[in-house]
């Protein structure tokens, strides 16, 4: 799978409003060499700075 290969297909599955079907991602992600979840982390902290 090249780089930014699961991104392409996200926005692919998402980018017309239809709902990803989780198998779909599943396959990817067992497919996938490496997956990255750092987002996921990264995310909330911004919700949680001082306005």
């Amino acid at each position: 799978m090249g780089k930014g290969h699961l991104a392409r297909i996200w926005e692919e599955l998402t980018g017309d409003g239809r709902e990803a079907w989780k198998r779909e991602v599943a396959e990817l992600i067992d497919a996938a060499t490496a997956v990255y979840e750092y987002l996921v982390l990264v995310w909330p902290a911004h919700l949680q700075t001082e306005a």
